[in-house]
């Protein structure tokens, strides 16, 4: 038992940073098996890459079946019209063009305040990425 009232007063949370590191080590010294474990070395098969693992290589849990992607055509597929698919796309484009519309001005706010670089930085940033955003859906609407 004088283990354990070791232990506790390691872990009291008077003990500081230095309390705590001793009580991992006394914990992981107290569990079996875990200092014994050996290192193995293996060529995976797929990657071609070398392992170093604690595992041996014939322990190694096999690698889980592929499962059969859900098809377009699958009657579980979700679908929708093309018509509704148009509006969705409507919808969007009105919220990035308005979201595009909201970081320009504050880009031109901030440039007008001079504010800090990396101000700027995020508001160019944004702007250029809501222009690609845009850019994407014009060109899926030409397909």
């Amino acid at each position: 038992m004088r283990h354990a009232s070791v232990f506790a007063a390691w872990c009291t949370p008077s003990s500081g940073l230095a309390g705590r590191v001793g009580a991992l080590a006394f914990g992981l010294a107290a569990m079996p098996g875990l200092g014994n474990a050996g290192v193995h070395r293996h060529v995976d098969p797929v990657s071609g890459m070398v392992v170093i693992n604690n595992i041996p290589p014939a322990a190694q849990a096999a690698p889980p079946a592929a499962q059969p992607a859900v098809s377009a055509q699958s009657p579980s597929f979700p679908s929708i019209s093309a018509k509704r698919q148009q509006q969705m796309d409507a919808e969007r484009r009105a919220i990035l063009q308005e979201e595009l519309g909201e970081e320009q001005r504050a880009l031109a706010a901030a440039s007008a305040r001079r504010a800090a670089s990396d101000v700027l930085a995020r508001h160019i940033a944004n702007v250029a990425s809501l222009q690609r955003e845009l850019a994407g859906l014009a060109g899926k609407s030409n397909n």
